[in-house]
């Protein structure tokens, strides 16, 4: 997690190095939520994320009792995806 939130953090500082960047982080806080959060107040966000709220989110987002997978190249028919997704 320590890894996660310091890339996320980051990102962010070297993204805020370009005018453009700030305009469209100040215009899309405003457009999207209607309040301007500072990169400290983001960050302290990113501080206070836990697995237990990762694991949460993604239960939601996955909650789906049948999910696709597409599969793109040359595949043998040996198993090996099988394998590889504990089928």
């Amino acid at each position: 997690m320590k890894k996660v939130r310091e890339m996320a953090k980051g990102s962010l500082l070297l993204r805020m190095e370009n005018s453009y960047n700030v305009a469209s982080w100040y215009g899309g806080q405003e457009v999207l939520t209607g309040k301007i959060m500072t990169i400290d107040e983001v960050t302290q966000v990113i501080e206070n994320v836990t697995m237990e709220d990762i694991k949460r989110i993604a239960g939601d987002l996955f909650k789906t009792e049948k999910l696709n997978l597409a599969i793109v190249g040359p595949i043998k028919d040996d198993g090996s995806i099988a394998k590889l997704m504990k089928f």
